[in-house]
This record gives C-alpha cells, sequence and structure tokens, in this order.
C-alpha cells in the first residue's frame, strides 16, 4: 500500500527503466539524486546488492560522492524488507500534495476535510441508515412451488421489515424472510424495505420473481434460434447490476438475433451493508443466468443439445477463471444437474482488452453438442447457461440452441433411417435409405436457424436416386416426416 500511495504522490521505482530492453545499462532511476541507481527491481532482502555504479551519473555522484549500494530498503523497491523513502522522495511527495496543480491538494482543503467529517470543527456522525439487500433461494419455480425470501444483510436486530409481493399470496409481510405463494404464472416484482432508529431503506427488483407453467413449452425436437426475438426464455441477474443476458437483433450467427450477455462494463458502485462496505466495481465471481422453455422429451429418443456460442476475453486461457455450465432441471429449477461446462481455450475464442466492446465476427463461433439421456420425468426439462465472469471478461453471445432426436409416437421406426455419407462435399450426391413401410411424407432441408433451405422429393428416395448437395458449405438440419412423427439429422455439408 505504502508503495502505491508513493505512485499516487509522484514517484516512480528506483531501478533502471530501460533493464528489459538494455540490461546491461545503468542510466536512470527515479530522477532523484539521492536515490541510488539499481539495474532491475530487487525482490530479495539484499543490502549489500550494488548493480550500478553510482559515480557514471554526475548528479547522484554530487551528492554521494562515491558508488553507493543500492537503496534496497526503499519503498518504492520490491523487496520484502522495504522501510523507508530517502529524503528527496518525501519533498516531492509533500510539493506533490501542497501544489494545486496535481489535485492532490483537494485531500486536505478545509471543504474536503469538512464534507469527509475529518475536520476542522466538530466531526459529524454519519447518519446510518440500514443497508437493504435480499435474495431467495429459489428465483425460478413452477404453480404450486413456493419463494422463500431472505433479508441478505446483517442489520440489527431492532429492524424492522416490509416486503411488499404484488401478485404473490401473501402479499406484503413483516417477517425477516417470509414464503410467498404465487397463484398464476407470471413475472413479478419484489420490493422490501427496512427501517431502523435513523429511518427507511427501500429496495425494487423488477421481474424478481419468476414463476412459470407446470407444462411443457415445446414436444421433441425443437430449434430456438431467437429470430422471432418472443422465445419465452428467462434472464436472472443475481447482482442486479449491467452485466446481463438480452436478446438482440443482430450479431448473432450470420447477424442474426442472439442472446448477449454484456460483460465490458460495470458501473462503479460501493455499498455499505449494516457494518462493512465493499466495492461491486469489477466482474469477479459474477453470475449470469438464461433459462431455456420447457421441453417435453418423454416420447423422443437419441436426444442430443446444440448450442453456437462466441466469448472474448482479456485473461490468458490458460489460467482464466471464467466459467459457462449448462445445466437440465426436471422439477423447475429445484435441482439442476450439471450437463457440459466451457472454460479456457474450449471458452475464450480471442483476446479483448478491457472495456472494449466484443463483436465476434463469422470464424470466432464455436459449437458445442452434448447428449441427453431421456426418462419418463422429462415432461417439462428446462435447460439452463450460468456464465461465471472475471475482472477481465467480456462479452459473451449464444445461438441457435438446438434440441435434436427422435420423436416416437408409440414407436421407434424412424429409428431405421440411414444418411451417408455425412458430411459431404458440395456437388456430391448423398443418399436417405428408410423402409418402404414407413411411409414417409415431407424430407427438408433447413439451415441452423431452423429456415427452410429446400424440399427434398420422396419418390427420388424411394427409387433409391441421390441428392445431388448443390447447397452452400454449411451446417444444416435434415427434417424427415410421416405420419407418426418427424426425425432430424444434422448434415454438414464441406
Amino acid at each position: 500500500l505504502t508503495h502505491e500511495i508513493g505512485h499516487y504522490f509522484g514517484l516512480f521505482h528506483i531501478w533502471d527503466s530501460s533493464y528489459i530492453v538494455l540490461p546491461t545499462l545503468c542510466t536512470f532511476s527515479d530522477g532523484l539524486p539521492d536515490t541510488p541507481f539499481s539495474i532491475q527491481p530487487i525482490t530479495i532482502c539484499d543490502t549489500l546488492a550494488n548493480t550500478c555504479d553510482d559515480t557514471q551519473d554526475p548528479s547522484t555522484f554530487a551528492y554521494w560522492g562515491y558508488d553507493v549500494t543500492d537503496n534496497t530498503q526503499n519503498f518504492m523497491s520490491y523487496s520484502y524488507c522495504s522501510n523507508m523513502f530517502t529524503n528527496m522522495q518525501a519533498d516531492l511527495m509533500r510539493s506533490v500534495g501542497e501544489n494545486p496543480l496535481y489535485g492532490r491538494y483537494n485531500l486536505h482543503t478545509d471543504s474536503n476535510l469538512i464534507a469527509t467529517g475529518t475536520g476542522p470543527g466538530p466531526i459529524i456522525a454519519p447518519i446510518n441508515l440500514p443497508y437493504v439487500e435480499f435474495g431467495s433461494t429459489n428465483q425460478f419455480m413452477c404453480l404450486g412451488d413456493s419463494m422463500h425470501f431472505t433479508n441478505s444483510c446483517g442489520n440489527p436486530a431492532s429492524t424492522s421489515y416490509l416486503w411488499t409481493f404484488p401478485g404473490g399470496s401473501p402479499s406484503s409481510s413483516t417477517l425477516q424472510n417470509p414464503s410467498v405463494f404465487y397463484p398464476t404464472n407470471g413475472l413479478y416484482d419484489v420490493t422490501l424495505a427496512v427501517t431502523n432508529p435513523n429511518g427507511t431503506s427501500t429496495l425494487t427488483k423488477s421481474i424478481f420473481a419468476q414463476v412459470v407453467g407446470n407444462w411443457a413449452d415445446y414436444t421433441g425436437p425443437t430449434q430456438q434460434v431467437f429470430d422471432s426475438l418472443s422465445p419465452f426464455w428467462l434472464v436472472q441477474n443475481p447482482e442486479v447490476n449491467s452485466t446481463k443476458f438480452e436478446l438482440i437483433p443482430n450479431q448473432g450467427v450470420s447477424n442474426s438475433a442472439c442472446y448477449k450477455l454484456t460483460n465490458n462494463f460495470v458501473p462503479d458502485t460501493t455499498i455499505t451493508c449494516w457494518n462493512q462496505t465493499s466495492s461491486m466495481n469489477n466482474l469477479y465471481g459474477n453470475k449470469d443466468v438464461l433459462i431455456s422453455p420447457a421441453y417435453d422429451l418423454r416420447t423422443t429418443t437419441a436426444v442430443t443439445v446444440s448450442f453456437d456460442y462466441a466469448y472474448a476475453s482479456a485473461s490468458n486461457p490458460i489460467s482464466a477463471s471464467e466459467k459457462l455450465i449448462v445445466y437440465s432441471s426436471r422439477n423447475c429449477g429445484q435441482t439442476w444437474i450439471q450437463r457440459a461446462i466451457l472454460t479456457g481455450t474450449d471458452l475464450i475464442a480471442t483476446f479483448a482488452l478491457q472495456g472494449s466492446d466484443f463483436i465476434p465476427s463469422s470464424t470466432q463461433w464455436t459449437t458445442k453438442t452434448f447428449n441427453y439421456t431421456v426418462n419418463n420425468l422429462d415432461d417439462k426439462t428446462r435447460f439452463k447457461f450460468e456464465f461465471t465472469a472475471s475482472d477481465s471478461s467480456n462479452n459473451l453471445f449464444i445461438d441457435n440452441f438446438i434440441v435434436t432426436g427422435v420423436l416416437n409416437v408409440g414407436s421407434n421406426e424412424l429409428n431405421n433411417i440411414e444418411i451417408y455419407p455425412n458430411p459431404v462435399t458440395f456437388n456430391q450426391f448423398f443418399n436417405i435409405q428408410f423402409e418402404e413401410e414407413l411411409e414417409i411424407q415431407k424430407i427438408e432441408v433447413l439451415d441452423a436457424k431452423g429456415s427452410k433451405v429446400k424440399t427434398l422429393n420422396v419418390n427420388d428416395v424411394i427409387e433409391n436416386k441421390g441428392f445431388l448437395i448443390d447447397i452452400e458449405a454449411g451446417y444444416y438440419l435434415l427434417r424427415i416426416e410421416n405420419q407418426s412423427g418427424f426425425r432430424i439429422e444434422k448434415v454438414i455439408v464441406n
């Protein structure tokens, strides 16, 4: 701390600033004659070190008159036994502190001392209004469940609480940690007012309680490409800061709509709890959540889940702490099971300076795929993206969430289909083979957004004719449908 305060009041390091490029020269220390020269940072307590000949510098030699040893114990060194400044360093710091030109002078003006309660005159005691903050064990839930709220700041026992739950039952509560039931699905605000002898503090969190229907939004294989801009995904921002997932109309794959987690800026905010002050002007450890609609997968086999993502960071991928975890839940978020985790080089597509606004190019997107084993409890399965940030984080983009598999109605008959070769090369023929009794009615080629690219002739399949791939290279979905259901398969064109 003393070292950094030295910088604040105008001091440089005491070693030769050119040592990295020209490690044999002793050409500069901190510019003050009474600071001995040192060729590089001293990181050990070697009080006999003498890495430069001080007689070679006229001003330093004029001060000392001989080749003095390095000032290992100077606070502006890197040793672990620092305990001093030189006289000229002290004079320089005082000069910087007293001169209005440098702004440090404001620290000890009368107006600033009065404003901070440090004099002159009587010290003004701060008014200790209670700090208000709250959370819940289950911000997301299904109809029929209860939400349990907690006042998450250690306010004194004499404090009183008034919760307001629009749409909830009860609609208000004076308990410190109440439970609430919501009879109708929807997104609800929550307000907490905390009172102590000094006054009242109030906090409202918008769309905090997320109550969803106890049913599935989709059945079987589904494509969520976000272009409709209303795909029923839920966003959670636990820290209630500027970093949160937002559905945007562009910047996705092929400049399509996507979800963007803006992670390149956090406002400088200091919060004061009952007995502590903590800084929130960083990203480290922040978590942001994106929750999918509910899928009924009970009649779907061979399920795989895939999504496209792009992320940049100022971190070294080898040591980066950021991570993107995908979970699933069969019970409306009461429990979540980890399905995939992305860290390091798997997560970080490119380097981006802190504070820059990373927007991915077409080559900076990656597709992640994982298998999902279905059972009879998958009647309303949801998936959750949870991103944990670091101070080096930048923007994260998610696009094209696709659940593939075979939708079966009473049988697994659509499993008896072969597609080959896959991948297939542009202007090459590929084949689809199935048994005639499947009575295939339609075969379509879709792009990654779910838009139809072309329709294939079912009779050509029956007559064992191949299909000429005359579409540009890329990732496609082949949708094969009969009266019992449909099957979606990935096809890659090289």
